[in-house]
C-alpha cells in the first residue's frame, strides 16, 4: 500500500515542478524504473543475504545510499525551489 501511495505523491510533485509540458516520457520512465526496482530489489536482496548474510547486504545498501547522497549534494546547485 505504501509504494503506490508514495508514487502518487511523487507524480504530483513532479507534475507541479515540470509545469505545462508533455509529461508522458517522464511518467513512463518513472513507472518503468519503479517496476524494475520492485522486481530486481527482492531478488538482489535474497541472493546477497543467502550468499553472504546480513552484514554484506547492509554494507552494500549503505554504500548505495552514500553514493546517492553524494550525487544529490553535488546536484544541489541545479535544484530550485518550487514557487
Amino acid at each position: 500500500f505504501a509504494i503506490p501511495a508514495a508514487a502518487l505523491s511523487m507524480d504530483t510533485i513532479y507534475s507541479k515542478m515540470i509545469g505545462d509540458i508533455d509529461q508522458n516520457l517522464m511518467q513512463s520512465l518513472i513507472v518503468i524504473i519503479q517496476d524494475i526496482m520492485q522486481i530486481v530489489g527482492p531478488i538482489y536482496g535474497t541472493a546477497v543475504f543467502t550468499a553472504a548474510g546480513l552484514n554484506l547486504l547492509s554494507y552494500i545498501n549503505g554504500g548505495i545510499f552514500v553514493v546517492g547522497t553524494i550525487v544529490w549534494i553535488a546536484a544541489w546547485k541545479w535544484l530550485r525551489p518550487y514557487n
